[in-house]
C-alpha cells in the first residue's frame, strides 16, 4: 500500500517538475519575443532619423536637390545606389558615406575619377565629414549638410 502511494507521488512529482520546466522554457521565449520587437521597434526609430543630406552644386539640372542620407549611402549612377546620379562621369558605385562612432565618414569605391573632399581628392581611405563639405564625385559636386549642425539664418 505504501509503495502504490509513494508511486504515485514520484509520477505526479514528474509529470509536476515536467510541467513546471516546459512553463519557464515557454515563459522565457514569450520574454525573448517581445525584448527582441521592442529593440527592433527603437532601431527603426533611430534609423529613421536621418544624418543630413547633400545638396547639389553641378550640374544645372540637380542645381538645388536635395539627396537624403541614411545611416549608409552608396552614391553612384547604378540604379541601386541609395543615391543614384545617372552621369556618365561617375562609375556604377563611385563612393560610399556611412556612420562610425557617431561620426560621418567617406570613402571612395575605387572610381577613376576619384572622390574630392573640398578640392582635395581623398585616396582609397576613409575621411572625416563635417557640414559644409564641399563633395565632388565626377561632374557631381555638392554640400554635405549635417542635422543638428545648420546655423539658423537670421
Amino acid at each position: 500500500m505504501y509503495a502504490n502511494a509513494y508511486d504515485i507521488v514520484a509520477s505526479s512529482m514528474r509529470y509536476f517538475f515536467l510541467l513546471l520546466i516546459i512553463y519557464i522554457l515557454l515563459r522565457l521565449v514569450q520574454h525573448s519575443f517581445s525584448e527582441f520587437r521592442a529593440v527592433q521597434q527603437i532601431k527603426k526609430k533611430v534609423r529613421s532619423v536621418s544624418p543630413g543630406y547633400l545638396e547639389a552644386l553641378l550640374p544645372e539640372e540637380f542645381l538645388g536637390r536635395r539627396f537624403p542620407l541614411g545611416r549608409e549611402n552608396t552614391i553612384g549612377r547604378s540604379k541601386r545606389c541609395n543615391i543614384s546620379i545617372p552621369l556618365p562621369s561617375l562609375a556604377p558605385t563611385h563612393a560610399f558615406i556611412y556612420e562610425k562612432k557617431g561620426g560621418l565618414y567617406i570613402s571612395d569605391y575605387g572610381s577613376r575619377q576619384g572622390v574630392l573632399l573640398n578640392d582635395e581628392r581623398i585616396g582609397r581611405h576613409e575621411e572625416f565629414l563635417y557640414t559644409e563639405d564641399k563633395l565632388q564625385f565626377g561632374g557631381f559636386i555638392c554640400v554635405l549638410h549635417l542635422s543638428g549642425e545648420e546655423e539658423d539664418d537670421v
